[in-house]
Order: C-alpha cells, then sequence, then structure tokens
C-alpha cells in the first residue's frame, strides 16, 4: 500500500514539475510576444516620422550608434547607481535600437542586394 502512495505522489510531483515547465514556457512566449509588438510599434512610429529611410551606411551606422549610446548612457547610470538612473530609458533605448537595426536589414534586403 506504501508504494502504491509513493508511486502516485512520485507521479504527481512529475505532473507538477512539467505544468511548471510548460507555465514557464508560455510566460516567456508572451513574454517574447510583448517585446515583438513593442518592436513592431517603433518600426512603425519610425516609418510615420521618418517615411522611407533610404540612408547611406555611414548615415545608418550614426543612427544606430547615437541609440546605442543612449541606451549604453542609462546602463552606466544604473551600474553607478545614478538618481538620474532609469530602467524604463534604458529599455525604451533597446526597444529604438532593436527597431533601427531591423529597419536597416530591410534597407539592405530592398536597397542594397538585387
Amino acid at each position: 500500500m506504501k508504494k502504491k502512495m509513493k508511486r502516485k505522489l512520485t507521479k504527481a510531483k512529475q505532473k507538477l514539475q512539467t505544468l511548471e515547465q510548460e507555465n514557464q514556457d508560455l510566460f516567456e512566449q508572451i513574454e517574447s510576444l510583448k517585446i515583438e509588438r513593442e518592436i513592431k510599434d517603433e518600426i512603425q512610429r519610425r516609418r510615420t516620422a521618418f517615411g522611407a529611410e533610404k540612408h547611406e551606411p555611414t548615415i545608418w551606422a550614426a543612427i544606430i550608434q547615437e541609440a546605442a549610446g543612449r541606451f549604453a548612457t542609462q546602463a552606466i547610470l544604473k551600474q553607478c547607481k545614478d538618481k538620474d538612473a532609469s530602467v524604463s530609458r534604458m529599455r525604451h533605448s533597446a526597444v529604438q535600437c532593436a527597431a533601427i537595426l531591423i529597419r536597416i536589414l530591410e534597407w539592405i534586403d530592398c536597397e542594397v542586394s538585387p
């Protein structure tokens, strides 16, 4: 009788672990979708603000460098525990970088690659 209960308990624990892992996987998928949506929104914002961005490679490099610099500034402020540090600004800068990099890839695919 004890062995039977022990087996049931072991199976229940295994099932719980499986459910917890599935829950974690779903949570990660939802978070990824949220981030993807933010990046798509930023891409759309850039399209609305700047239209078709057909820059020379050096201009693209300057654009992404400026955005990465804003991210780096916030990261350094956070690392130094500066009162002006802002995780939300750092995160927004990261989203902007991602959107700009995607726009660069679109430009390469449409304008540079035949």
